[in-house]
């Protein structure tokens, strides 16, 4: 009986193997192009709807964000105050275009605070409210006759950190 080729001895772990080899690949293929087409997604600037936010009162944040990837993503933005997640939104994001995307804070204490997104962080201070209070109020002249002329003067102070208007 005449003795059979390395070939044909051993074509189905040949095949098994190719099949693994392609499979592989076709996996390899797969991550790459992940890595290479996934959006890369940055904010490129934070805004706020107030120079001067102040307690008690809602603050809008307007973040630029771009997506430098090469497709198009849908992408759910997380803006993060003092490291804690304060609001998300979701954007639709072209490659390359800039698109804006707003947040509304409540609830921000008075003092110092960080907010981030997407690779970009910017400090910003919620201040307190003025808060106005007559601390001495003078009479002159102290006794007047009738049809007489009064001048009346109040001493304020503003134990707040913005200015307000005493009514």
């Amino acid at each position: 009986q005449p003795q059979k080729g390395f070939f044909a001895k051993y074509w189905g772990l040949l095949l098994a193997g190719a099949l693994v080899i392609g499979f592989l690949f076709i996996a390899a293929l797969g991550v790459g192009a992940y890595f290479l087409f996934r959006p890369n997604v940055q904010a490129t600037s934070i805004g706020f709807s107030m120079e001067k936010p102040e307690f008690g009162k809602p603050l809008t944040a307007n973040v630029d964000l771009v997506n430098k990837g090469i497709l198009s993503s849908d992408y759910h933005a997380v803006l993060l105050v003092d490291g804690e997640e304060a609001a998300t939104g979701d954007i639709e994001l072209e490659s390359k275009k800039p698109r804006a995307i707003s947040f509304e804070l409540k609830g921000l204490p008075a003092g110092k605070h960080k907010a981030s997104i997407a690779g970009q962080e910017v400090e910003f201070t919620v201040y307190r409210p003025a808060e106005l209070k007559v601390t001495g109020f003078t009479v002159e002249p102290e006794e007047l006759m009738v049809g007489e002329t009064v001048k009346l003067k109040a001493t304020v102070k503003n134990s707040g950190e913005l200015p307000g208007d005493f009514e």
